[in-house]
């Protein structure tokens, strides 16, 4: 009987600071039906990860859990390694490094889920990305679409800025915040909460990825 494989990954037995990640070795997971053994090159921690880690996010994994969920590498049948389901798997470009598929997965999604699966956003209308370089200048009409990504501080502020019928997509939050309802009323305006999660697999991935499956 050959020695179980291992390989290194970082472990968490606990919710708490960074000071819980433990380096550690674990066994090389094995694929079932339906998915694929990865090599891992890359590996992209989101900012949900470390609400994970805290013990803050409503979702809580069971402990022990390696945090990670996006990553970069090459399919193996026995190739450090992830286990992914076929139709999450998408073909890395030419053009991209790993390091810069790592960072693709949750952060592309989610926006895309949020401009088209929920804000339903068209051509020509203003879209105004919290964070991203730049300003943008709209005559006084206001923003059709904002993506926020820290409610918390922001969405207030968020909904005196919307043009008429304009929405905001939550993406993220960290806190509670006060809000006046007649903000919304006054231009008919949209607060919508946005969550990969909820994506069913029809649905998840954009049709121009459908070839990289």
């Amino acid at each position: 009987m050959s020695a179980c494989r291992l390989m290194r990954a970082i472990s968490v037995r606990e919710f708490g600071s960074p000071s819980v990640l433990r380096l550690t070795e674990l066994p090389v997971p094995q694929p079932g039906p339906g998915q694929v053994l990865i090599r891992v090159h890359a590996c992209g921690v989101n900012p949900v990860e470390t609400y994970i880690r805290a013990g803050t996010y409503p979702r809580k994994p069971p402990l022990p859990y390696t945090p990670g969920t996006d990553v970069a590498g090459v399919v193996d049948s026995y190739a450090e390694f992830s286990v992914a389901a076929e139709q999450c798997v998408h073909r890395l470009p030419d053009a991209l490094h790993f390091t810069q598929g790592a960072a693709i997965g949750v952060p592309y999604f989610t926006a895309y889920r949020a401009l088209v699966h929920k804000a339903h956003t068209q051509p020509g209308e203003t879209v105004l990305i919290h964070g991203a370089s730049g300003g943008e200048a709209t005559e006084g009409r206001g923003v059709d679409v904002i993506l926020e990504m820290l409610s918390n501080v922001n969405l207030s502020k968020d909904l005196q800025m919307v043009a008429d019928g304009g929405r905001v997509a939550v993406i993220g939050c960290r806190g509670s915040i006060e809000i006046n309802p007649r903000d919304t009323m006054a231009k008919e305006s949209c607060i919508m909460g946005v969550a990969l999660f909820f994506a069913t697999p029809p649905t998840a991935f954009p049709a121009h990825l459908n070839d990289r499956y």
